[in-house]
């Protein structure tokens, strides 16, 4: 039998790399999600893919506001209700595509969006803390500096 010795930091990753779905599975989700958005406001909620990910639902319609991806437009209408005789408070929200998005979507129809799946590649590399900048040379230092824990 070999003994392996990886440091803390390749354990991590791999880690993380254990409980990271693909990303084209993630897009699709999130494009899922914010469609259900924009339809029911109310009652989407996150796939299995990105609730195994820690994504609920408020979180992440907060995450996805916060990285520009969706608008969320909110009022309170108070019409006179004649069958009761008093103002009703109504809570109206909607959530859609943000500008930049959009906009992009209407010039590149047939090519594809790219903006929009650069807008959640940049939420999926920051969520999973992935660096598409590491160097070769940081590999090799992570791959070649053992963590012992005191094995031999």
């Amino acid at each position: 039998m070999k003994v392996v010795h990886i440091n803390e930091a390749v354990f991590n990753r791999l880690l993380e790399d254990k409980r990271r779905p693909p990303f084209q599975d993630f897009y699709d989700s999130i494009v899922a999600f914010v469609s259900g958005l924009r339809k029911d406001p109310i009652g989407t909620v996150p796939n299995e893919i990105l609730k195994t990910c820690g994504l609920h639902n408020g979180e992440l319609r907060k995450k996805l506001y916060d990285y520009g991806i969706i608008t969320k437009d909110e009022r309170i209408d108070e019409p006179y209700d004649e069958t009761t005789g008093r103002q009703q408070s109504r809570y109206y929200v909607t959530y859609d595509w943000s500008e930049r998005i959009k906009k992009e979507m209407k010039d590149n129809e047939r090519v594809g969006n790219p903006m929009k799946k650069a807008f959640i590649r940049k939420f999926y590399n920051d969520f999973f803390g992935i660096n598409e900048n590491i160097t070769r040379d940081e590999i090799d230092t992570m791959l070649n500096s053992p963590l012992t824990m005191g094995c031999d």
